[in-house]
């Protein structure tokens, strides 16, 4: 497993294709790309280069995709069945009604009400 940075390092600096040489050039730049950019850097990259579909690359893309409209003005209901797909988004729907999507949606939901999300967000309805 690779956490975001490491994922950003290998997308961003690295070619494709796996193999332990690649892997160890991802832990070692990894924390350097922690400490040039920041973790809000890192995962502004991370959003905008993530696959969130079949050829849907970038949160943004993602948005359109599937809801019809750009990511500032998306609600946060919409925002939640976006981050419902991201370990998997060719096998995940975000607009799925039940099974497994819809349990990560309710968690995902569950979550944002917790925490502030975005800036300018104090409360999730």
């Amino acid at each position: 497993a690779s956490t975001i940075t490491m994922q950003v390092t290998r997308n961003i600096l690295l070619w494709p294709g796996r193999n332990i040489f690649r892997k160890g050039l991802e832990l070692l730049y990894a924390p350097l790309v922690d400490l040039l950019w920041g973790k809000d850097r890192v995962l502004e990259v991370y959003l905008n280069i993530a696959e969130w579909g079949p050829g849907i690359y970038g949160i943004n893309a993602a948005a359109n995709a599937w809801f019809g409209h750009d990511i500032d003005r998306l609600y946060p209901d919409e925002i939640a069945r976006l981050f419902v797909i991201l370990p998997s988004p060719l096998r995940w729907d975000p607009r799925a009604e039940d099974g497994p999507e819809r349990r990560r949606y309710d968690r995902v939901r569950r979550a944002m009400r917790r925490v502030r999300i975005g800036k300018g967000w104090a409360v999730c309805p």
